[in-house]
Formats: structure tokens, sequence, C-alpha cells
């Protein structure tokens, strides 16, 4: 798995999605660190079906 570190999950997503790039689903919360912070994937595979992900930690306001 490789995961790809954006800031902005969503404008990736959307950006990608706009390229032609098949997700397996939206831009979702995994895991809720103890300091708050989230982290944040959404899933789609390369050209020969390998797994990838878009990847965000987010700090809640």
């Amino acid at each position: 798995m490789l995961y790809f570190t954006v800031p902005d999950i969503q404008a990736a997503y959307d950006e990608l999605r706009a390229r032609g790039v098949d997700f397996v689903g939206a831009p979702h919360m995994i895991f809720r660190h103890p300091s708050g912070v989230e982290e944040w994937m959404a899933f789609f595979a390369d050209p020969d079906d390998l797994p990838l992900a878009l990847m965000c930690q987010v700090v809640p306001r």
C-alpha cells in the first residue's frame, strides 16, 4: 500500500476524480489520535490494480 499525504484530502480527491481516477469511496476518517488529530483516507488503485490511498491528518477546529 502506498499512501500519498496531501494537505487537503477533499480538494485532492475532487481533482483526481475530475481527471478520471476511480476511487473505492469518498474520503473518510479512519482513526482519531488521543490528541484529537484525525487520519482521513480515500482509496483507489493504480493501472495494475495495486492499492493506493490519499492520506491527510486533520486537526479539529
